[in-house]
């Protein structure tokens, strides 16, 4: 049965549900007395007429607010990431225009931001996930890798190379060489060390696996059960 509960601010009768109304602890529902929407607007216009305030706030307290954004970023990852795609999904061309705006009001920043994110771990991932993709675009083969493939694969072999285990910096190996049609795809694609992935190019796997003095009989194992695992996954 659906239960209908009224906003003390704007007299309509909601669902009671958290469609409409804030959580709360306590109370008939667990819901708080006015609507989003209410509060919404409360908190606009509250801002509106407190805005030179907010702003010293803000500019006194920058470090102290960036701390506290971290902290709430990492402790709600999953609903925060869950409701920015959703959002975007529903909103694309809105996203589109706002984003477009504010990279053409604010270059400088939006520079700044771009080398940062190009020298960062992340950034440098992206990138070559994207590059790769467009090349197997180009291609027409298999390219649907996304980062998401890469953290749980790095995650699966424990940060290491899944050649020698040597734990370093890492990069993303064709099992099955590019030249040789393997695709971008999670059950061709496994962590490996510079070196690794440098000595074994083009080569296949068996013959050079066979000829390296860190050769494993344990981590084959490992490596084909993965690329087992993932083409029924």
């Amino acid at each position: 049965m659906i239960q209908i509960k009224t906003c003390t601010n704007c007299k309509k009768n909601l669902q009671a549900t958290t469609d409409y109304f804030r959580t709360k602890k306590g109370g008939k529902y667990g819901l708080y007395a006015k609507c989003k929407e209410c509060e919404k607007e409360e908190k606009q216009k509250y801002y509106l007429e407190n805005k030179d305030a907010y702003k010293t706030y803000h500019k006194n307290n920058s470090e102290k607010i960036k701390v506290q954004q971290h902290e709430y970023y990492n402790q709600n990852k999953e609903r925060l990431n869950a409701y920015a795609t959703e959002y975007h999904k529903q909103n694309r061309e809105r996203a589109y225009f706002l984003h477009k705006r504010w990279r053409e009001e604010n270059k400088e920043k939006w520079n700044k931001h771009l080398i940062r994110y190009r020298k960062s771990e992340t950034g440098k991932t992206n990138i070559q996930v994207k590059n790769l993709k467009r090349y197997y675009k180009t291609a027409n083969a298999k390219n649907d890798f996304t980062n998401i493939d890469w953290q749980n694969c790095l995650k699966h072999f424990e940060n290491k190379c899944a050649y020698c285990e040597v734990e370093t910096k890492l990069t993303q190996d064709h099992f099955i060489p590019v030249s040789k049609n393997g695709s971008l795809s999670k059950e061709n694609i496994i962590p490996a060390c510079k070196f690794c992935n440098t000595s074994k190019s083009n080569k296949d796997f068996s013959l050079w696996y066979l000829k390296q003095n860190f050769y494993s009989e344990k981590r084959i194992i490992k490596i084909l059960n993965y690329i087992e695992n993932q083409k029924v996954g």
